[in-house]
């Protein structure tokens, strides 16, 4: 985790490919789950850079930046700002490093071995406290929502308690 300005300026003054920079606290269950899907793209590109910022520690960068809630990530080509995403949106920020990989040209998948169906269970179930797979599609969809109460929810007519 970077905690001085002087940090995070010096690893964007030499950044050559793709940064971002994932504006934490470590009070925030919103920033875990994004520091996941980070590890995972970061997994994914051997060219990404991702760094982990104590929000609180670099008060000065982050007014500079407008960071005023967290999770935030500031994405980087080069040494230019392209992107900010404020919010839990990993859906925009897979998007996001998807683009700046591909306008950076020189960063390519990593060859990764298949994962285990129960690794990837347990990585899944883990990445949030209420995780729900639902079968069907979009176009046609098996499950539909009907209310909540509290620690119950109906799904399709059947109950789901958590």
């Amino acid at each position: 985790m970077i905690s001085s300005e002087g940090a995070v300026q010096q690893l964007i003054e030499s950044n050559e490919q793709v940064l971002v920079l994932h504006f934490t606290a470590s009070w925030s269950e919103p920033c875990k789950t994004v520091a996941a899907s980070l590890g995972v793209l970061a997994q994914k590109y051997k060219g990404l850079s991702v760094h982990q910022v104590d929000t609180e520690k670099v008060s000065k960068f982050s007014e500079t930046h407008n960071i005023d809630s967290v999770p935030t990530c500031l994405f980087y080509l080069k040494k230019e700002l392209k992107e900010t995403v404020a919010g839990l949106n990993v859906p925009r920020v897979a998007k996001t490093v998807d683009k700046l990989i591909t306008e950076c040209g020189n960063i390519s998948p990593v060859e990764s071995p298949v994962e285990d169906l129960n690794s990837r269970l347990k990585r899944l179930t883990q990445m949030a406290k209420c995780v729900a797979f639902i079968k069907g599609s979009p176009q046609a969809r098996d499950v539909s929502y009907e209310s909540s109460d509290g620690n119950v929810f109906y799904i399709g007519g059947r109950v789901l308690l958590l």
